[in-house]
C-alpha cells in the first residue's frame, strides 16, 4: 500500500542524514501498519515507545510532536493532556483505524483542549458529532486498499462476462435490526423473484473464516505475492464473481447507519467492479459519497429514505423504487456505475495520498521525505 519501500527510505535517509537529518518523532503504542504510514509515506524517523517511556522522556525534554494510538489516548488521555498543559508536548496526532474506539466524553475533552493546543486526529471513518477545535484528517482506507491494481485486473475480466439474468442481489448479513428489517421485507415481497439466489444464513464469523482460508490456500498455491494485499481489504466480503456476472445491481447496507460510522468493503466492492448500486445508508453517508464525486441513481426515492417516516413506510418506497429500476432505469444506472468505476480508479486513487500529504505538511512542515527528495533534485 506504500509508494516507497522501507529499504528505499532507509537508503535515502542514510544519504540525507549528514546534510539535513530527518525529524525524530515518537509514536506511542502504534501498530506496525500505523507506524508504516509515517515511516514509509512521510519518511518520518518514528520511534515507537510505550506510554511509560513517554512519561520518562517528558521529564527530560520537550517533545514537539507525538503520534498516539487509539488505545493510548483512550487509556491515558488525562495524563497526555496534562503533559500538553505543562508544555512537555507541543502537538499530538491520534491515529484511528475506525471511529468507534474513543468515547464522546474523551472527544469532548480533546475538543476543549484543542482551543489552546494542537490536536490532530487521523481517522478511517466519521464521528457522530462535529468537533470545531480538533484537526481531523479523513482517510478512506477501505477505498484506497481495494483500489489495488490486481483488483482492477479482476474487474476487467469481470466486465465482459456480465450477463445479468436477475436485476438485484444482496450480500448482507442480517445481524442488526435495520438490515434484518430490509432483508425480511424484501424476501416476502413480489420483487424478491428478481433477486439472484444466494445463501443468506451466513454469519460474519463464517464468512471471515472462509475468506481467511481462501487467502491462505492462495498463498500456499501461488505464493504470498502483492496480489494478496488486494484481497485482504475485502475482509469477510470477498467478491462473488458468479453473483456479479448474473445480477445487475447490488443492494448495499453498511455496517452502521447511526452514530459514528465508516465506509467498508460493502460500499467500495461493487463500485470497484463497475456494479450499479442502491445504497441504503443514512443521509450523512449519502452526502459524503456525493462529496467524493460518486453518483447514485435517484427518482425521488432517497428523499423518502432519508426522512423521518417509519421504517415500514420507507420499505414500501424501497419496493416501488426497485420496481422502477427494473422497468425503467437499467440504462441510466449502468451509466452511473461506469462513472463511479472510472472515478474510483482515477481521481479517487490520489485522494488518500493528498490527505496524507496535507497532514504531513501541516504537522511536520517541510521535514518529510517528499520535501527532502524534492530539494535534493532541485539543487
Amino acid at each position: 500500500m506504500s509508494f516507497i519501500s522501507r529499504s528505499t527510505f532507509l537508503a535515502l535517509n542514510t544519504t540525507m542524514q549528514s546534510k539535513d537529518k530527518l525529524l525524530l518523532v515518537y509514536g506511542v503504542e502504534l501498530s506496525a501498519h500505523e507506524s508504516a504510514i509515517y515511516v514509509e509515506h512521510a519518511g518520518i524517523n518514528l520511534t515507537n515507545i510505550s506510554f511509560q517511556q513517554l512519561m520518562q522522556l517528558c521529564e527530560k525534554e520537550v517533545l514537539p510532536n507525538v503520534v498516539l494510538s487509539e488505545g493510548s489516548i483512550r487509556n491515558y488521555h488525562d495524563q497526555i493532556l496534562q503533559l500538553m498543559e505543562a508544555n512537555k508536548i507541543k502537538e499530538i496526532t491520534i491515529h484511528n483505524d475506525h471511529p468507534f474506539g474513543i468515547s464522546e466524553q474523551i472527544l469532548d475533552k480533546l475538543d476543549s483542549h484543542g482551543k489552546a493546543y494542537n490536536i490532530n486526529i487521523v481517522i478511517n471513518g466519521y464521528f457522530a458529532k462535529h468537533y470545531n477545535n480538533i484537526n481531523i484528517y479523513y482517510l478512506e482506507q477501505e477505498e484506497f486498499a481495494i483500489g489495488h491494481h490486481f483488483n482492477m485486473l479482476l474487474s476487467q475480466i469481470l466486465q465482459p462476462r456480465r450477463r445479468p439474468s436477475k436485476t438485484f442481489m444482496m450480500q448482507s448479513v442480517f445481524k442488526d435490526a435495520f438490515r434484518n428489517s430490509v432483508g425480511q421485507y424484501l424476501k416476502q415481497s413480489d420483487i424478491w423473484q428478481d433477486f439472484a439466489t444466494i445463501q443468506m444464513d451466513n454469519t460474519t464469523q463464517s464468512l471471515k473464516h472462509n475468506s481467511d482460508q481462501f487467502i491462505k490456500d492462495l498463498g500456499e498455491q501461488f505464493g504470498n505475492g502483492l496480489y494478496i494485499n488486494a484481497l485482504i481489504p475485502f475482509g469477510p466480503g470477498l467478491p462473488n464473481f458468479k453473483l456479479y456476472e448474473n445480477a445487475f445491481c447490488e443492494i448495499v447496507m453498511e455496517t452502521r447507519n447511526s452514530g459514528p460510522w465508516h465506509f467498508t468493503e460493502k460500499t467500495f466492492r461493487p463500485i470497484a467492479f463497475g456494479i450499479p448500486v442502491v445504497h441504503l445508508g443514512h443521509r450523512t453517508l449519502h452526502t459524503r459519497l456525493m462529496h467524493y464525486g460518486y453518483k447514485i441513481y435517484d427518482n425521488g426515492f432517497y428523499q423518502h429514505w432519508h426522512s423521518d417516516i417509519s421504517q415500514q413506510e420507507k420499505l414500501g418506497h424501497l419496493s416501488e423504487f426497485l420496481k422502477h429500476i427494473k422497468d425503467y432505469a437499467i440504462e441510466d444506472m449502468e451509466k452511473i456505475a461506469q462513472h463511479n468505476y472510472h472515478l474510483f480508479w482515477n481521481k479517487r486513487r490520489s485522494a488518500y495520498y493528498q490527505q496524507l500529504q496535507k497532514l504531513f505538511d501541516t504537522v511536520f512542515g517541510q521535514q518529510t521525505l517528499a520535501h527532502k527528495v524534492y530539494k535534493m533534485l532541485d539543487s
